[in-house]
């Protein structure tokens, strides 16, 4: 071997059986290779001295590492072109093809990872669920003329496949080879060498750069982590979308894990959207916890699901009392999604003799109905459980409701408001125990007020003797003070009470009148997270869940101290469970830091409060 100019020794030792063997030799950086070959019979173990030598480097052992087992994945990428030239300020197109194998049909998500600064990469489908589609390349004015590299990716099922794209951004100037040549070196004629294998052929600007690429990628995080939904109503959560480099696709979401009868809906989405709201409805979703999967392409998001058991019919309220020759009034509610168009007919059965049961309205496509009870002077006295039915096509639902049939109606007085006076933010809510004297609010009465400023709405529910009162703001309220007096009627008995109600700005205080209760509240509040940024124009939730340490009771929740415009929903409200509270917030919302402060109220009992950070960025 003479003519080289630098010389090394190894020394190569096999173990041999009978027949021939040959063994590889690769010698970099000058890519000399040579082919040994021992044939016949030989001893189990070969030595052989070889000297080689290069002109101009310092020869040194390769280790040989044996290939890796490729994954199997059932589908491969391939494009009409691997390197493209594109000129500065245009667009080219390629055509990218899936190779499906063993049967494989499931949607291909594609994507695009270390795309240089300056060009964008997008695809005509996606997901793919077709052979091909275009892949459109795209190069700013502004980039210099040089060669760049771009990954396309495609997955499915936990699976990836990726293609490289060589990007030649020139000026007319001809595209240059895929793989940079390398300067020829001497090789003796004694020796055949086979050509170089293609995994040693590194691109030189990717095989000298020191600078990592910020990767045009983005995550997902569900912000709360865990949502409560009842199983006749809605939830919602927000996704939120992390995105790095210059990564500006509209993303498509889809929800695996979905108990039954529960529907979602994603708000709608832009190249920019710092996130998206989830919306769910469930239509008699079992009682159960669920781990959800929201994707977009091939990233995911974790979510739990808390279905929230219930009848479909609600009655307000729960049981009622009819006196001789009277009437009295429940409020009927289906909780049901219906198709739309769908009429809702209502009936009663099992009603005591001589009281007859009227719906209004009825056999419309109102899920919303009162029953009027009404009693004959001669009618059977005592109680009776009744049922009532809802039917829309062949959805229905069956509520027994207890009614009391009785001849002397209870006494009149004067009822209570606690606390006597409130404060309230514009677009707030605050929350009222109003406890009727002589009247049994399990009964069906009659809820009447005087004195309610315009803009201002008010929910009641029962709570042990009294009525929970929730009134709630806009964000149009008039700031000032009003004196709202509450009346109950039932039958002849009427009953009243009064409250001062202060509507002030947020920032704002002002005295108000509390009531200690007269035994511990028994329970703490805790929300998730205790701290929420939501940006203008867009919405946020907390979960807020109870923890008792007494005996548990429905808790109502009441919020103040948002900004002036910012929307707030607690669902379901009341509950002796996790609420999730949801807050919009308008794009005119001054940014800047707020405190929410929850309260929740069990009758009897008293309140508990805690304070929440919002960030209006």
């Amino acid at each position: 071997m003479t003519g080289l100019g630098v010389h090394k020794t190894l020394i190569l030792l096999a173990s041999a059986a009978n027949e021939s063997s040959s063994f590889w030799l690769q010698y970099f950086p000058k890519e000399f290779h040579m082919r040994l070959s021992f044939g016949g019979r030989r001893p189990r173990l070969a030595a052989v001295l070889l000297s080689v030598g290069v002109v101009g480097a310092t020869a040194s052992a390769v280790p040989l590492v044996a290939p890796q087992a490729a994954t199997k994945v059932p589908f491969t990428l391939s494009l009409s072109q691997s390197t493209v030239a594109v000129a500065p300020g245009t667009t080219a197109t390629l055509t990218l093809t899936a190779v499906r194998s063993r049967g494989f049909t499931s949607p291909i998500y594609l994507g695009s990872r270390s795309v240089p600064r300056g060009v964008r990469v997008s695809t005509a489908s996606n997901p793919l669920t077709r052979t091909t589609t275009t892949v459109k390349i795209t190069v700013d004015a502004s980039v210099a003329p040089k060669t760049l590299f771009a990954t396309l990716t495609g997955s499915s099922k936990g699976k990836t496949a990726t293609r490289t794209i060589k990007i030649v951004v020139s000026n007319g100037d001809p595209v240059g080879p895929t793989v940079p040549s390398t300067t020829a070196t001497t090789t003796p004629t004694a020796v055949t060498l086979p050509p170089l294998p293609p995994a040693t052929s590194i691109p030189a600007t990717l095989a000298t750069s020191t600078t990592v690429p910020t990767l045009n990628d983005y995550t997902l995080t569900a912000e709360p982590a865990a949502v409560a939904l009842p199983a006749f109503g809605t939830a919602t959560a927000t996704i939120k979308i992390t995105r790095t480099g210059t990564f500006n696709d509209i993303l498509d979401f889809a929800v695996d894990g979905l108990p039954a009868n529960v529907t979602p809906s994603f708000s709608a989405a832009t190249p920019t959207s710092p996130s998206v709201t989830l919306t769910l409805n469930s239509n008699g979703a079992p009682a159960g916890v669920s781990e959800l999967t929201v994707r977009a392409r091939a990233r995911t998001a974790k979510l739990t699901l808390t279905v929230v058991g219930g009848s479909a019919l609600s009655a307000n309220p729960t049981a009622a009392t009819v006196a001789l020759g009277a009437s009295s009034n429940v409020s009927m509610r289906w909780g049901r999604t219906l198709p739309t168009g769908s009429n809702v007919s209502w009936t009663a059965v099992n009603l005591p003799a001589g009281v007859t049961a009227t719906f209004v309205p009825n056999n419309t496509t109102s899920v919303e109905s009162i029953m009027t009870l009404s009693a004959s002077a001669t009618a059977v006295v005592g109680l009776a459980n009744i049922t009532v039915t809802s039917t829309s096509g062949a959805l229905t639902d069956s509520l027994s409701v207890p009614v009391t049939v009785g001849s002397t109606p209870p006494p009149t007085g004067t009822g209570t408001v606690s606390p006597s006076a409130a404060a309230v933010n514009p677009n707030a809510s605050t929350t009222v125990l109003f406890t009727p004297a002589g009247i049994n609010v399990n009964q069906p009465l009659v809820l009447s007020q005087t004195g309610l400023p315009a803009n201002v709405s008010i929910s009641a529910t029962v709570s042990g003797t009294g009525l929970n009162l929730t009134l709630q703001t806009t964000p149009s309220t008039v700031l000032g003070t009003y004196t709202i007096t509450f009346t109950a009627t039932q039958g002849t008995v009427v009953s009243s009470a009064a409250l001062t109600l202060n509507v002030i700005a947020v920032g704002a205080t002002t005295t108000t009148t509390t009531t200690t209760p007269s035994v511990a509240a028994g329970f703490t509040l805790t929300p998730l997270p205790a701290s929420l940024t939501v940006a203008r124009g867009g919405s946020g939730n907390v979960g807020i869940t109870p923890v008792f340490t007494g005996a548990i009771a429905p808790v109502t929740f009441g919020v103040t101290g948002a900004p002036a415009g910012v929307g707030i929903s607690l669902t379901p409200n009341p509950s002796a469970g996790s609420a999730a509270m949801t807050l919009s917030v308008p794009a005119a919302t001054a940014a800047g830091a707020y405190t929410l402060v929850v309260t929740g109220t069990i009758a009897g009992r008293g309140s508990v409060s805690l304070n929440i950070a919002l960030t209006v960025s």
